[in-house]
């Protein structure tokens, strides 16, 4: 069943992906099976800086003008454990982010984490 979940959250991250504008999708995707083992993996991966926010951990790595940051939400949080991939980039001019979130919390939580990305995307 949580498998199940994740998928579908997943998915509705894709959907909520081709809101974009078409010159900005690249389908941005969360290519690890699970938020604890993407921590794991970008923990020890060289080049990647890291920083803990108010509990919030955030991974990025710079490549030229693109920045992509990883945002794992901390404990206690209602979406624990869940990760936030946001890519930043710049093209014909215009800046563009792309944000792909795998939830590991309930239905609930994740509309309500995704809502705030959307405000926030809104306000860039």
């Amino acid at each position: 069943m949580k498998r199940q979940t994740n998928t579908r959250l997943r998915i509705l991250a894709l959907v909520a992906l081709l809101a974009l504008p078409a010159s900005a999708a690249t389908a941005l995707e969360i290519e690890f099976d699970n938020p604890l083992f993407a921590f794991d993996i970008l923990s020890a991966k060289p080049g990647v800086t890291s920083r803990t926010q108010d509990g919030w951990h955030i991974f990025e790595e710079v490549d030229g003008k693109d920045m992509l940051a990883w945002i794992f939400t901390p404990k206690g949080h209602g979406t624990f454990p869940t990760v936030i991939k946001r890519l930043t980039f710049e093209k014909g001019g215009a800046w563009y982010v792309e944000t792909a979130i795998m939830c590991g919390g309930t239905r609930s939580a994740f509309d309500r984490l995704h809502q705030q990305y959307q405000q926030l995307d809104a306000q860039l």
